[in-house]
Order: C-alpha cells, then sequence, then structure tokens
C-alpha cells in the first residue's frame, strides 16, 4: 500500500494539484531512533489501532446502517469515510488529503473484502506506516528534505 502511495499515486495526485503533499511535520524521523521508535508507537496505537477503529470499526457501520445497510448504503458509507479519512490529514495539504482519501478508500476495501474484520486493515495501516517511518528515517522517503 506505501509503495504505491509512493510510486505511482501520489506523483500523480502532486502533478494534478501542482503541489507535493506536506511532510514537514515528519521530519524529525529521519536520522532519529528515538523519534522513529516514538513515531513507531504512536502508529500502531493511534494510527492503526485508532484510526481503523474510528473510521472502518464505528464510521463505516454507522453511515452503512444510516444508508439503509444494503450493498449500495456499503459502497456509500466507504467512500462518505474514505473523504473524512483524508480530510483528517489536511495537515499535508490537498494531495495529502486526496492521497489519504485514497488510502482509506483502500484500508475500506480490505475492511469488506474481508467480512468486516478489522484486523485486515489495522495491519495493513499499522505496515503501511511502519514503512513510512523506516523510510523516512533513512533519508528515503520523497518530500522529506
Amino acid at each position: 500500500m506505501e509503495l504505491f502511495a509512493v510510486l505511482v499515486t501520489t506523483p500523480a495526485i502532486s502533478r494534478a494539484f501542482g503541489v507535493e503533499p506536506d511532510y514537514s511535520g515528519l521530519a524529525g524521523i529521519r536520522g532519529s531512533l528515538t523519534g522513529l521508535l516514538l513515531y513507531l508507537v504512536l502508529n500502531w496505537t493511534l494510527a492503526a489501532f485508532g484510526e481503523e477503529i474510528c473510521f472502518r470499526g464505528f464510521l463505516m457501520q454507522r453511515l452503512a446502517r444510516l444508508f439503509g445497510d444494503g450493498r449500495a448504503a456499503w459502497i456509500l458509507s466507504l467512500v462518505a469515510s474514505s473523504v473524512l479519512f483524508g480530510w483528517g490529514h489536511t495537515e499535508q495539504g490537498v494531495s495529502g488529503w486526496v492521497q489519504e482519501g485514497l488510502s482509506g478508500l483502500l484500508l475500506g476495501v480490505l475492511f469488506l473484502a474481508n467480512g468486516r474484520n478489522l484486523a485486515v486493515p489495522i495491519v495493513a495501516h499499522g505496515v503501511s506506516n511502519t514503512l513510512a517511518f523506516v523510510l523516512i528515517f533513512l533519508g528515503r522517503y520523497p518530500g522529506i528534505r
């Protein structure tokens, strides 16, 4: 998921909007083992577990129920929760917002494709962010100077 974002969708979105996502808030991880370890703990607790519980475990299911609980309702809940997930990352600018919305869409598809099993998007989210943070630590993540 992270490699697809780094190599495909983020460059395309950046070209479309004329600006790269703003990852400057993560620059402190670069070369800092303490920073990396702190972000990994936060990643697995707040992002992977917390965001997936909120967005896929709670919001998607409540929206689907609100929209009628049928197939169309689940598709609408997937789209709406993905937009809100992206919007929750507005500190990254418009390109980051769109990219994170796409990531939310993929995590939602994983959730639905696996029988609404939250473990799958939790692990996917955690692994994706872990890869990003390790690449930032090593100075190999695009957009981090």
